[in-house]
């Protein structure tokens, strides 16, 4: 599933503060959700020609079954520098529904899975469905994440929702709308 993440405030602010480089006023950072093997095989390729950088966010427990990614495309996805692997819970479990330790389970397991067999520091985190509440937003921050982005519709950013970032499908915005809606128009 494609999503588009207006971040520019936030990631203005992340990068400036981490001494990396200042984002241009508009920036768009793209993200992908569920780690299907058509992010592989569709969009990577899209990626690489273009030179451009994307997040997808991967239920660890469903790699390499039938219609996901391989730990191999994994692999190769990440030493290409273009895409950052996110966490999304080790089995995507709508973690609203679980108790507090089910819940841990499923955020801590999937980012120690992904950095483990992958070796990068998984720093993003989606929820599954978009669903979410403050038990699991505070569960997200106990196991280092340092954001996570919601399926709230919108592209302000703020310090005060980095771990529910907006989010714009294009699915439901296309065109000249989506362009407006990038623009905050």
């Amino acid at each position: 599933m494609l999503e588009v993440s207006a971040l520019q405030f936030f990631l203005q602010q992340n990068l400036a503060i981490n001494a990396l480089r200042i984002l241009p006023s508009k920036a768009v950072v793209l993200t992908f959700d569920d780690g299907y093997r058509d992010f592989y095989t569709d969009v990577f390729p899209i990626l690489s020609f273009y030179k451009i950088k994307a997040t997808v966010f991967i239920v660890s427990e469903f790699l390499n079954h039938s219609n996901n990614l391989t730990d191999a495309q994994v692999k190769e996805l990440v030493e290409s520098g273009l895409v950052e692997v996110g966490g999304h819970t080790y089995n995507h479990a709508s973690l609203t529904g679980l108790t507090s330790e089910q819940a841990a389970k499923e955020i801590y397991n999937d980012k120690r899975n992904l950095e483990d067999k992958f070796g990068v520091k998984v720093s993003s985190f989606a929820y599954p469905y978009g669903v979410f509440d403050q038990q699991t937003i505070d569960l997200v921050k106990q196991a280092g994440y340092d954001q996570a982005v919601s399926v709230v519709r919108g592209s302000e950013q703020s310090w005060e929702n980095k771990f529910y970032l907006y989010r714009i499908r294009p699915g439901g915005a296309t065109g000249e709308y989506l362009i407006k809606i990038l623009e905050g128009n």
